[in-house]
């Protein structure tokens, strides 16, 4: 069974402020609620690729009030606010918000958010530094698991996990 510790990732070991941690790490946001305090923060400030699923978009944007803007969101766009997509793209000052949409049924919003952080990592690997050169990033889901009661996204949060961990 895996053992994820998120702490030592939460830590920055680079003195010039560039965003480092043990492994690559990819930042991926759920459309359920997010960690208060300092930790989402961290999190983020520490995050080689900050990427919100969907409706994540709205849980940050609520939440921050676009302190924390993502790199990129991703999905089918059932849930995401219009108003958070234009606000998150002003603030990126000149950065572009990258929009994907997305519409395969076959994979969650999860799922795509997990293919584009190994996607990310394996064609930008100069925005993440320390660590293991042939380590595969690590990816903290921030949001809740118990999403809202719904059990079957619960059930499809484990599984997402479960078949990212295996490789499968």
């Amino acid at each position: 069974m895996p053992v994820w510790e998120l702490w030592p990732f939460l830590q920055r070991s680079s003195a010039s402020g560039l965003r480092s941690s043990v492994r690559p790490l990819a930042v991926i946001v759920l459309n359920s609620p997010l960690p208060r305090g300092t930790a989402m923060k961290q999190l983020w400030d520490t995050a080689g690729v900050r990427i919100c699923a969907d409706g994540g978009s709205n849980r940050l944007y609520d939440q921050f009030r676009g302190q924390l803007v993502p790199d990129v969101i991703i999905g089918d766009f059932d849930s995401v606010r219009p108003e958070v997509i234009q606000s998150f793209q002003s603030s990126k000052f000149g950065e572009p918000l990258r929009v994907i949409k997305c519409s395969d049924e076959c994979n969650t919003d999860l799922d795509k958010c997990m293919l584009y952080a190994a996607y990310h990592y394996n064609h930008h690997p100069d925005e993440y530094s320390g660590g293991d050169d042939e380590a595969a990033p690590l990816v903290a889901v921030a949001g809740s698991i118990n999403y809202g009661g719904r059990l079957d996204h619960t059930f499809s949060i484990i599984n997402s996990l479960l078949t990212a961990t295996r490789g499968t």
